[in-house]
């Protein structure tokens, strides 16, 4: 029960991201924006498809498609929305300058909130936030007891 909300938490918070990421050139939602996706049934999303489980290349029935939890978070997007979700795979170098230029109407790609992209993008709340952690062999356990 614990890991279906969890689940269904971050479907909804993805939902939101969506909604708060899709307009560039100002944190106000563009209706008219939304009207032209409605209009022409796709919505463009830039990705850097190198990053598995985010979004990543793989062969399906010879054909190469790009999957992962970053696409899912697209197509659920797209779905709200009525339209088809149309996948543009870039360096990542590229996803934030597409989305600048309306290239692309959202960038889904671990992207990071900074100060500077503030002032021309959007941004929803965090959907995803790592915890790294040290490893050990149990042998060693015993050599590594206190910080320095």
């Amino acid at each position: 029960m614990k890991k279906i909300l969890s689940i269904s938490s971050l479907i909804l918070l993805v939902l939101i991201f969506g909604l708060v990421i899709f307009f560039t050139k100002s944190k106000d939602i563009s209706n008219s924006r939304l009207d032209e996706i409605k209009k022409s049934g796709k919505i463009v999303m830039g990705c850097n498809a190198n990053y598995p489980p985010f979004e990543f290349h793989k062969n399906i029935d010879d054909k190469d498609e790009i999957l992962g939890l970053d696409v899912f978070i697209g197509k659920e997007i797209a779905k709200d929305l009525g339209v088809e979700l149309e996948i543009s795979d870039m360096e990542f170098s590229s996803v934030l300058a597409s989305l600048d230029t309306g290239v692309i109407d959202l960038a889904i790609s671990g992207v990071s909130k900074t100060p500077e992209r503030e002032k021309s993008m959007a941004f929803s709340d965090v959907y995803y936030e790592p915890k790294n952690y040290l490893l050990v062999n149990k042998e060693n356990l015993g050599k590594y007891t206190k910080r320095r």
